[in-house]
């Protein structure tokens, strides 16, 4: 994600939200998101469900796919 330019990261959450928003019990959204946050080795592993109201830090994961610490 952090390859693309600012404007078209920004296009692509859009997306993303929009998309979310309309989720409902028959047509459930879920968001993976694999991300740099700067607090350790790796990126951190989010899990995101609209309908439930969910957002869960489902552990972190090197930038590779080497390895995976799950904490949920």
């Amino acid at each position: 994600w952090h390859y693309f330019p600012t404007e078209k990261q920004r296009k692509g959450l859009a997306m993303i939200e929009t998309a979310g928003s309309n989720a409902t019990s028959d047509t459930p959204r879920a968001f993976v998101q694999m991300e740099n946050d700067g607090a350790g080795n790796g990126a951190a592993l989010t899990l995101r469900l609209w309908t439930a109201g969910v957002n869960l830090t489902l552990g972190r994961i090197d930038f590779h796919g080497r390895w995976v610490n799950r904490t949920a």
